[in-house]
């Protein structure tokens, strides 16, 4: 594993010059380039070297194991440290994902040579849901975008604000006819907040942690409320819009992780070989 190690500290040489990855330099049509050919070169070298000891240590289910491990501690750590809020754009984190794609994609096409499908199907399920989990988030990290709209009510707005707080305009326009505010009986808490929108035209309900789907990888959330006035009297609201092109692309790869799991495991009842 001497090859991990110095390509741990390449990574960190990267970190230390250039500081944390811009997400942005994976948008479209980049990163999906990117990815197509860094599939490509992997298809070549599994075919070309397919043999030599170290492909065979970079596809294995041991550095598979440390590439994982790895990346969910990672995970954790910038999950559950304020402070390393940041981990997840750095060099050395988004390096492990890229040692991890590739050591997925070279299992796959390895396994590919002899693919039997009852034995496994699993296999490729579990290897191409997580790969396509990945590679969607990653790619989908440059595309991704969140805006905010301050929508008053009869009004309509067919503009967001981005993270700059900058202006950008909407493939539709936004109206708000209504806002309700529900409490609980017992101590008149609010229980749930939901507004009455127009889409061109179209009506539709949105409440919180109820978005609705504007558009294929475009949600609008219902994020906040004129707090000062009453119940009845609630002047705006504020929106936010994410668009996530990618987001179908996780959801398959999610869905095939999910579907690999249980062949996985029937698999190794049966005697079978899943790995």
């Amino acid at each position: 594993m001497y090859w991990l190690v110095s390509y741990l500290l390449v990574l960190v040489a990267l970190q230390l010059l250039f500081g944390n990855v811009d997400a942005r330099l994976a948008a479209f049509p980049v990163g999906l380039a990117l990815g197509v050919a860094f599939t490509a070169l992997l298809f070549v070298l599994e075919k070309e070297y397919g043999r030599q000891a170290w492909l065979v240590s970079l596809r294995s289910p041991r550095t598979a194991g440390l590439l994982l491990g790895g990346v969910a501690a990672g995970c954790v750590v910038a999950g559950s440290v304020p402070q390393a809020s940041g981990l997840t754009t750095s060099w050395p984190f988004v390096g492990l994902l890229v040692a991890l794609l590739a050591n997925l994609a070279l299992g796959v096409f390895h396994r590919l040579h002899t693919f039997r499908l009852r034995r496994d199907a699993a296999f490729l399920a579990v290897h191409l849901g997580i790969w396509l989990t990945l590679f969607g988030g990653m790619a989908g990290a440059g595309d991704k975008k969140e805006m905010r709209v301050l929508l008053v009510r009869g009004t309509e707005v067919d503009k967001a604000y981005d993270a700059g707080g900058h202006l950008v305009p909407l493939r539709y326009k936004l109206r708000l006819d209504a806002f309700e505010v529900e409490r609980n009986p017992a101590d008149g808490s609010p229980a749930q907040y939901t507004a009455a929108l127009r889409i061109d035209g179209e009506p539709c309900r949105l409440a919180v942690n109820s978005p609705f789907a504007v558009a294929p990888g475009e949600d609008v959330y219902l994020m906040d409320y004129d707090r000062k006035s009453g119940d009845a009297e609630v002047a705006y609201c504020v929106l936010q819009i994410v668009r996530q092109p990618w987001k179908y692309v996780v959801l398959s790869g999610i869905v095939l992780l999910l579907a690999g799991m249980p062949l996985t495991l029937t698999a190794k009842r049966k005697g079978g070989c899943a790995g």
